[in-house]
């Protein structure tokens, strides 16, 4: 029965708001890291492996390797196990149609890992998207898979039990559609998921960020964009706020705060890019990898970078009203490029084979490094260390002080690197095509890191107890008739920040759809007699702040039968 069941999560849906707890410095719990730049703030992991020392020979050691994997992203690494996420399709069951994807994990507390469980993640609906994602909550010991055809699962990270399942596109969308996904982020209670779509010669951003204990979507948004490229979102700190910077028009970025969905600023590009690629933030600052098509195998590139908070280690005040530029760097012409930012210093490696270096602080390139021609690169930071893999397979390690960069080990392995290494306590983790390798030291107890401040800490947007905004949960849900649906109406000051949850009697309920909302509970009953599908807006206002949910309502193929009231 729905009704109860629904009351029940969205009740028990904020009560956990402020307990939540910050990622680990140590973990590699989502694609991108665990901060969603790439950056990884562990120490003592030398990548100098040319230098025969006991340190750098114990951390270039194979530790094992798992055959037969055909892995889809960088594993995740979080609370002594290793999670990867794989394709088990056979060549019957493509013919078939459909998705069969698979997470696997294993215990890597001792020196071979030992397998947890396999949880396959199936599903007969049409595949809309062309990559699947797996991310994971240490804390929470959550996973979540965005699987290719569209659906949010929802699981255990210790039994790999299905906890819910959310489906971004509905029954009346296509079966033809094709979506563009990354990796979804977790704040707090939150799991955002970002999609783009085109239809009818326009190009669609969705992003919809969902309550993660049950699915229910808590806002949403729907912007126009002018090119076919997602580039992925990622947290920030602005002004008092937790924001959430995706892409804009125009190369541009938008801010938006990341509890409500609320528009905050808008940055503008200084060159002449028009597609963003990437997004990350970095000890205050904000960078934007940005490119115009100069003809299909050949973009120019750009970077640009912004400072949104003073520092995250300073004592005093860190917030600024605005965000201030800081510097626009233009790049070598290739096909494909990535950037790193970390300090003063930003990287920017391309598939032309050249690793370029910039100082934001002296506004100008310092190196120019050879690379690998023809393949895309992948760069990362570990411990004053710049690591650039390739498609290809080549393996590079740039000791990175101060903005000077020294070449320390370059190699060439058999195998390709299609993603990002994971790290996680001196030992890295590389998913070749069908195989998965951990290197580094069996006796890891010694692993040390900075200190990761959570990003709510840095912009103590609890300081203001101004009403600026109210959010209905679910803010959108597809229903069948005879069913009920409780609402619950949060208000939050005008950082973005909770301040409490408000009595459906506080408020004033509008509904132009069929059956009625009990004002007094918040509780929207459908009549068992609904002819057609229908789509329908719930209003709720409270003083002078106003929000709607969307309903959608499916007609049934047979009778019926009404569940009784909670």
């Amino acid at each position: 029965m729905i009704s109860a069941f629904r009351i029940l999560l969205i009740v028990c849906s904020i009560s956990l708001i402020d307990t939540v707890q910050a990622t680990e410095p140590m973990t590699w719990p989502h694609p991108l890291g665990p901060e969603y730049n790439r950056v990884s703030r562990e120490r003592n992991i030398p990548l100098d492996w040319d230098d025969d020392s006991p340190l750098n020979a114990d951390q270039q050691d194979e530790l094992w390797t798992i055959t037969e994997l055909p892995g889809l992203h960088t594993p995740l690494i979080f609370n002594e196990k290793l999670y990867a996420l794989f394709d088990f399709t056979s060549p019957i069951e493509e013919t078939k149609g459909g998705s069969h994807y698979g997470i696997i994990s294993w215990s890597i507390k001792d020196r071979d890992p030992e397998a947890r469980f396999t949880q396959q993640i199936s599903s007969d609906l049409p595949q809309r998207c062309p990559q699947p994602y797996l991310v994971g909550d240490p804390a929470w010991r959550q996973l979540f898979c965005l699987n290719v055809t569209g659906e949010v699962v929802a699981l255990d990270s210790d039994l790999g039990n299905t906890l819910w399942t959310h489906a971004l596109f509905d029954e009346s969308v296509s079966d033809n559609l094709q979506a563009q996904t990354v990796a979804p982020l977790i704040f707090e209670h939150l799991l955002i998921v970002t999609w783009q779509v085109t239809q009818n010669n326009q190009n669609m951003l969705h992003c919809v960020a969902l309550d993660r204990r049950n699915g229910l979507p808590c806002w949403q948004l729907k912007r126009s964009l002018s090119t076919k490229v997602l580039g992925s979102p990622t947290p920030a700190v602005l002004n008092h706020q937790v924001v959430l910077a995706i892409p804009g028009e125009e190369g541009s970025v938008e801010l938006l705060q990341i509890r409500t969905g609320r528009f905050v600023a808008k940055l503008e590009s200084s060159g002449k890019s028009q597609t963003i690629h990437e997004l990350l933030y970095q000890d205050g600052k904000l960078l934007a990898l940005s490119s115009t098509e100069i003809n299909p195998t050949m973009k120019s590139w750009g970077i640009d970078v912004w400072r949104l908070v003073e520092s995250e280690s300073s004592q005093s005040s860190t917030a600024l009203k605005t965000p201030q530029k800081l510097a626009h760097f233009d790049l070598q012409s290739s096909e494909m490029a990535t950037a790193l930012l970390h300090g003063d210093a930003v990287f920017a490696a391309n598939s032309a084979g050249t690793l370029e270096v910039f100082s934001i602080k002296q506004q100008k390139r310092l190196h120019e490094l050879p690379t690998a021609e023809g393949t895309m690169p992948h760069l990362q930071w570990i411990d004053d260390q710049v690591l650039l893999t390739t498609n290809s397979g080549l393996w590079q390690a740039y000791s990175c002080k101060n903005s000077a960069c020294e070449l320390l080990y370059t190699k060439k392995v058999g195998k390709q690197i299609p993603f990002l290494p994971a790290i996680s306590k001196k030992q890295i983790y590389v998913q070749h095509i069908n195989e998965l390798t951990a290197f580094g030291p069996y006796d890891n107890d010694d692993a040390i890191s900075q200190l990761m401040i959570p990003l709510t800490k840095i912009a103590q947007d609890e300081t203001s107890d101004k009403p600026d905004s109210i959010q209905i949960i679910p803010a959108a849900i597809s229903l069948s008739p005879g069913y009920q649906q409780a609402f619950q109406v949060l208000l939050f000051n005008d950082q973005g920040h909770y301040l409490r949850t408000l009595d459906p009697q506080e408020l004033t309920w509008n509904w132009n759809g069929p059956g009625e909302i009990t004002s007094e509970k918040g509780i929207l009953t459908l009549p068992i007699e609904i002819n057609r599908d229908s789509r329908s807006i719930l209003d709720v206002e409270f003083e002078s702040f106003r929000a709607e949910s969307i309903i959608r309502v499916h007609s049934p193929t047979k009778q019926v039968i009404a569940p009784s009231a909670p």
